[in-house]
């Protein structure tokens, strides 16, 4: 039986199986450094899917008062675009009012690649998630007998800020 050789460990260079790196949950058993497989490189590597470090709200200021001569360019890295911006007075308009358009919609990206979104509107989805899944959580607990319905009761006024 062959078996297929696919990783190799970063820390002490062994080679890894698929059948091992799935048994010890992608881990090194000698040296117990975390494996990467190739489908993690390929998702590491994809740009875009990152989150930009710079203010969305400062952007699109920018964009809106200094477009023309490509201010929100020169402030997310991308200085060649600016320098153009600058030249063509925003190619004619068109280049900033596109911009304006993919700042709103969180699809702009700074020099690296990497996406200037709303953090305000990005965290209170992330937080009625969470709200969510917590409540979920007790539910099941609920369900199995583990707490009682006063307990869930006070927890989902806890969870909801009622």
């Amino acid at each position: 039986m062959l078996i297929k050789l696919d990783k190799k460990c970063r820390k002490c260079g062994r080679d890894i199986s698929n059948q091992e790196y799935e048994e010890h949950n992608g881990y090194c058993v000698m040296c117990e450094e975390r494996l990467i497989s190739k489908k993690e490189k390929i998702n590491k590597k994809k740009k875009g899917n990152e989150i930009s470090e710079k203010d969305w709200l400062t952007t699109l200021l920018l964009c809106i008062f200094t477009g023309g001569i490509g201010g929100h360019n020169f402030y997310v890295g991308k200085d060649a675009k600016g320098i153009i911006y600058l030249l063509t007075m925003g190619i004619f308009g068109i280049g900033t009012l596109i911009d304006l358009i993919d700042i709103i919609s969180g699809n702009f990206k700074d020099r690296f690649g990497k996406r200037i979104i709303n953090r305000k509107e990005q965290n209170i989805s992330v937080n009625s998630i969470s709200s969510a899944d917590e409540l979920k959580k007790y539910k099941e607990l609920l369900d199995t007998g583990i707490i009682t319905q006063d307990e869930f009761e006070k927890k989902k006024s806890q969870i909801l800020n009622l």
